[in-house]
């Protein structure tokens, strides 16, 4: 995971300014064209990118991700995060993560949930979890209450459509059936596969499932080759 600079100011966190960034990146890197895959809030970038750039995007990936948001994810997340890092002692706030990643993630052992948490938070020497990302990031997320409905972003994934043009998109996410039926309908040759035994985030991490994406950027970059030929 990439430990980038904090922004200076709360309001610079976006999924547009994120997609703004990646459009700078992409060319400074040689790539005129590219398969976006991102993963939760890097849906929301994928989807401004191709809305805003449709050029760069050949195909998009979204892994946990959509165009509806549900808010009760958002509460449960908030509010976990402020209890584990309100707890003092390695040992209690390690138990703490462990409780919190379970209910995603059942099968895992201890270990593989101690690394997850390493992710996102460190131990302090004051026995203390402290997040490894800006805070300002959670804080953003405080006026969001358990039953508020969020404003579906329909417009960010069809744009996401047009940019893809022929190519097809796969969409790697455990969501309410309603809204992978309407992103299906929208988009009737997408491929949708669900992570069976996982919350949320997906850890993106069994053979089968790297498998279908490794295919899809395969099949796209053939397909838009053949155009450009």
């Amino acid at each position: 995971m990439g430990r980038t600079d904090d922004r200076a100011r709360p309001e610079d966190y976006s999924s547009l300014a994120d997609a703004r960034d990646v459009a700078t990146i992409l060319p400074a890197l040689g790539i005129d064209r590219a398969v976006i895959l991102g993963r939760g809030h890097g849906g929301q970038v994928a989807m401004a990118l191709a809305m805003d750039h449709p050029l760069l995007v050949a195909g998009t990936v979204l892994l946990d991700a959509g165009p509806v948001t549900d808010s009760r994810g958002i509460v449960r997340l908030r509010n976990n995060l402020k209890h584990v890092e309100s707890l003092r002692g390695g040992k209690f706030v390690t138990a703490g993560f462990r409780r919190m990643l379970s209910g995603d993630y059942p099968s895992l052992p201890e270990a593989r949930l101690d690394a997850l948490m390493g992710r996102s938070h460190t131990i302090d020497r004051r026995g203390q979890a402290r997040p490894l990302y800006d805070a300002r990031l959670i804080d953003a997320l405080g006026s969001i209450n358990f039953d508020d409905v969020l404003v579906a972003q329909w417009p960010l994934f069809d744009a996401a459509l047009r940019a893809a043009n022929a190519a097809t998109h796969a969409i790697d996410r455990s969501i309410a059936a309603r809204d992978l039926d309407e992103m299906q309908r929208r988009r009737p040759d997408a491929v949708a596969l669900t992570i069976a035994g996982q919350g949320s985030p997906a850890l993106f991490d069994q053979r089968d499932e790297i498998e279908a994406v490794a295919e899809f950027v395969i099949r796209t970059s053939r397909a838009v080759l053949g155009r450009a030929a």
